[in-house]
């Protein structure tokens, strides 16, 4: 074990990490991109934190799998890594948001209802199989993919190992990402579009015909407090994802909107703690 050059181990450090990090990217990145651009408060929350924890126990499982030079320890050690960063995947968005929301907003403590499910259990255990699965095939190829890296006399080979591992890390963190996040992801971005619409054609008349489909009525309540420093909150979800209520603070003002899939229904005028 302790045979194995520094060269092909640091090979199998950068293996795990591009995994790791890849996954991220498509897990939560992708969704922190989108939000940040539609005013969701602490966007790159899921993100910082998932990048940081998952990457590095990708890098490590990359580095000692290549140690043991052992097909079975190494698929053993990525499976563990895939359970783990299959669970942070769920867990993160689902549950430790919210709570760092309600912990950094003292003021919404207590009135956010948005938080863990026991339904969201099944989305766990799935989310986990899938990510054990992809991590496995990781594994599997690990070893071979570093050794014709190590042995070859340009960049290449390495290169074409890190792709091979970034399409598996990739499609997992896109399925899991599909788990969690897209259907909040469509609310959020379907409330504030009519939003930026509104506020966009301030003291325009718009046509009845533009207001019924891009479902404007929505903003009835509020539409004389919107402002470009508006921040929305995810205040609540149903079981199956297709029903949210997103909390828009807007000019001192709150409002409760309601939004079926990525449609906007209507906002309520709000105070906090009611």
């Amino acid at each position: 074990m302790n045979q194995i050059p520094k060269k092909k181990l640091l090979y199998g450090a950068i293996y795990g990490t591009v995994a790791g990090l890849v996954f991220s990217l498509l897990a939560w990145g992708y969704n922190a991109a989108i939000l940040a651009t539609h005013h969701f408060a602490t966007p790159w929350f899921t993100f910082t934190v998932g990048v940081l924890v998952v990457t590095v126990i990708t890098a490590l499982t990359g580095y000692y799998a290549v140690r043991s030079n052992s097909t079975l320890t190494s698929s053993i050690l990525w499976v563990i890594a895939g359970i783990f960063s299959g669970a942070l995947a769920i867990v993160l968005p689902l549950y430790l948001f919210p709570n760092y929301v309600n912990f950094t907003n003292p003021n919404l403590n207590g009135w956010l209802e948005f938080g863990w499910n026991e339904s969201y259990s099944l989305i766990l255990f799935f989310a986990i199989f899938y990510s054990a699965i992809s991590f496995l095939i990781i594994g599997l190829l690990e070893n071979s993919l570093v050794e014709s890296a190590y042995y070859s006399l340009s960049a290449g080979q390495l290169m074409i190992a890190l792709l091979i591992c970034s399409i598996f890390a990739g499609l997992i963190g896109g399925i899991v990402d599909s788990f969690a996040n897209t259907n909040i992801r469509k609310s959020v971005v379907a409330l504030d579009e009519i939003i930026i619409y509104v506020t966009e054609h301030d003291g325009q008349v718009i046509a009845k015909e533009t207001t019924r489909a891009l479902h404007l009525s929505a903003l009835n309540t509020v539409k004389e407090n919107l402002t470009d420093q508006r921040k929305l909150y995810l205040f609540s979800v149903n079981e199956t994802f297709d029903q949210t209520k997103i909390l828009l603070e807007t000019n001192g003002v709150f409002a409760i909107c309601y939004v079926f899939l990525d449609q906007p229904s209507n906002c309520t005028i709000s105070t906090p703690g009611e």
